[in-house]
């Protein structure tokens, strides 16, 4: 049941940061092994208009969970 959290989590984060950016955090096409090395970004000016707060809340959600 946990890695199944972890994975449930993770797409928390994933969906966040589709909803406010309109883009996805990494291209599907990488693996999981270069997934798990990469950090995620916020790039502008797809996160122009988005807080300090729901940026933190991608990352603590979304990738530390992951």
């Amino acid at each position: 049941m946990r890695v199944m959290r972890g994975v449930a989590v993770h797409s928390i984060g994933v969906i966040l940061y589709i909803l406010l950016s309109g883009v996805p955090p990494y291209d599907p096409a990488i693996g999981p092994a270069e997934l798990a090395r990469r950090s995620i970004k916020f790039p502008m000016p797809y996160f122009a208009g988005v807080t300090q707060q729901a940026k933190d809340l991608i990352l603590q959600v979304g990738f530390l969970g992951g």
